[in-house]
């Protein structure tokens, strides 16, 4: 995960907004060079599903940028398993979204979207701006309820599976990513 972690953070940069400026060089006046147009980003990673993920997006930023980790403890209360809904734990600085150019959820799976939907309200609650996903696979159900709650965030996905299963798990997807990377395999039905 911490691998496609790294690698997706490159796809995202490569496709977000930047401004020209011009500087001056040991050899050539004004030169004219692209930089992204932020210095600040807050990294929010979903404990559990996002730590690996995370890991390969923090060695990224942190060459780059003035980084603030915020943390979002999240699980699926799974009384109604065909109705999983999201259920925060734990959020820690996420109050310091406010103060960053950039803001950045990192969460492997998007499924049914609930649990962004859930983090970029509770983001925005807290005066996040410029909010982008980063996410490796997703379902196209789990888009587009999360596109039709928040229009205006940028999700960056490597792969969009089509369905869910009956216990709204990505089908083929790779499985509950928290549960890979912490090494507690079970497998859905």
């Amino acid at each position: 995960m911490e691998i496609l972690g790294e690698k997706l953070i490159y796809e995202m940069l490569d496709r977000t907004q930047t401004h020209e400026i011009q500087i001056d060089t040991a050899v050539a006046e004004a030169v004219k060079v692209s930089v992204l147009k932020f210095k600040t980003v807050a990294m929010v990673r979903v404990l559990g599903a996002g730590e690996g993920f995370a890991a390969g997006i923090s060695k990224i930023f942190e060459l780059f940028f003035e980084v603030e980790d915020l943390l979002l403890a999240m699980h699926r209360d799974e009384t109604n398993p065909e109705n999983p809904t999201p259920v925060t734990d734990y959020e820690r600085k996420l109050a310091n979204s406010a103060e960053m150019d950039f803001t950045v959820l990192c969460e492997p799976m998007i499924a049914t979207g609930l649990s962004c939907i859930e983090a970029v309200t509770k983001l925005k609650k807290e005066g996040a701006k410029n909010i982008h996903i980063v996410s490796v696979i997703a379902s196209e159900e789990g888009l587009a309820e999360l596109c039709e709650a928040h229009p205006d965030v940028v999700i960056h996905a490597a792969a969009i599976d089509k369905e869910l299963n009956l216990y709204k798990y990505i089908i083929p997807g790779l499985g509950d990513a928290g549960d890979n990377f912490l090494n507690r395999r079970k497998i859905a039905a």
